[in-house]
């Protein structure tokens, strides 16, 4: 897994957990894990793995 946040040492993997789990916005995921909550570099990522989320929950069952 690739480390989503290098301040807080948080990999994408537990970022999308945070997702599954009803995080909706970069500030909730920063609630929950302190991801995005220091220098912001991974904010773009929060964000990147939301919209993929969502994408995803979008999609129909097969």
């Amino acid at each position: 897994m690739a480390m989503a946040c290098s301040c807080h040492g948080i990999p994408d993997g537990e970022i999308v957990d945070v997702i599954r789990q009803g995080a909706c916005s970069v500030d909730e995921v920063t609630d929950v894990c302190r991801a995005g909550g220091s220098c912001g570099s991974c904010v773009g990522t929060i964000e990147l793995l939301l919209t993929l989320e969502r994408a995803l929950d979008a999609e129909p069952a097969a």
